[in-house]
């Protein structure tokens, strides 16, 4: 399955071999979930939430339960994660120099600098008009011709 807005993959990745075809449908468990390669990476601290209202809210309950075990051991990206408290973003070249964030965030920045030449528009009002999901900005400063922003994101669960 794919996002048919991105053509990103939607899935879960199980490692090894199975007596399924692949592509098959398959009754997504607790227990099967725990078996995924998709947790092993929120418990290892290497994915990011993102839910879709559709995932059943107790698969949602087990990821968030993995992520939550990454972040208080303090695994992988989390240790130097930015997302609630915010990186400095000048221009277009400085995306892939700053600390992780939610890979969501950094694709509207992305957009953002992609659609805007100039700063004159606000970073909040460009996330408005193109998503729907819950951003939440915290506060905005502008300084000189640069905007920096610290934006909270709340995925929606």
């Amino acid at each position: 399955m794919t996002d048919d807005a991105s053509g990103r993959p939607i899935a879960f990745v199980f490692a090894g071999t199975t007596f399924q075809e692949d592509g098959s449908a398959v009754l997504l468990t607790r227990d099967l979930l725990r078996k995924s390669v998709n947790i092993g990476l929120a418990r290892a601290g290497f994915a990011y939430p993102l839910y879709y209202n559709t995932l059943f809210a107790t698969l949602r309950e087990e990821v968030s339960n993995a992520i939550a075990y990454a972040k208080k051991k303090r695994l992988g990206y989390w240790p130097t994660d930015k997302t609630t408290i915010g990186v400095t973003v000048r221009t277009s070249p400085d995306l892939p120099t700053i600390p992780p964030i939610w890979p969501k965030l950094w694709r509207r920045l992305e957009e953002f600098f992609q659609r805007n030449t100039s700063l004159s528009q606000a970073l909040s009002t460009f996330l408005n008009a193109v998503t729907n999901e819950s951003m939440s900005c915290l506060s905005w400063r502008r300084g000189g011709s640069t905007i920096s922003s610290r934006c909270g994101v709340i995925p929606c669960v």
